[in-house]
């Protein structure tokens, strides 16, 4: 059960930077943002405008402290696609990731060009655990005289 607490925060932290990510931004050029929602893992955020192909199918891979994402725009072969103007917003989210400070790169790959689009680092904390708050020693004191007032109310 405890094991579940972590990983349903992730999920919710997820799809909330998901759903966040997902609104409309008018930016260019592309607005990268990154955050860490738990130890051992990076929630990286793209956002701004586009004129083409439209941004799609985001990927990601990890050499080091090297986080390069890349989403595709252009179909091969022929690389075509309509000409259209609008918004993009994704969220990738990358896991398993030992404690440190990472470089973000990204990129568009336009049929087999990559074009760079932005950079940004993020700073990973260590286990989960160490993200947990704890009381100090005056906190769990007035932790326990709450506990035995409402105790002591309740009795009455």
């Amino acid at each position: 059960m405890r094991r579940l607490l972590p990983l349903g925060i992730v999920g919710f932290l997820a799809i909330r930077g998901l759903a966040a990510a997902q609104q409309p931004c008018d930016s260019y050029p592309w607005t990268i943002t990154a955050t860490s929602p738990t130890g051992g893992s990076a929630l990286i955020s793209v956002c701004g405008e586009y004129t083409g192909c439209q941004p799609h199918s985001p990927s990601y891979q990890v050499a080091g402290s090297q986080i390069d994402v890349t989403l595709q725009a252009g179909l091969l072969p022929g690389c075509q696609c309509p000409t259209v103007e609008g918004s993009i917003g994704e969220s990738v989210l990358v896991t398993s990731l030992p404690p440190g400070t990472y470089s973000i790169h990204v990129s568009l790959m336009y049929c087999e060009n990559p074009i760079p689009e932005g950079d940004t680092s993020v700073v990973v904390g260590g286990g989960s655990a160490a993200s947990v708050p704890a009381l100090d020693p005056r906190g769990a004191a007035a932790m326990v005289v709450l506990m035995a007032t409402a105790a002591a109310w309740k009795l009455r």
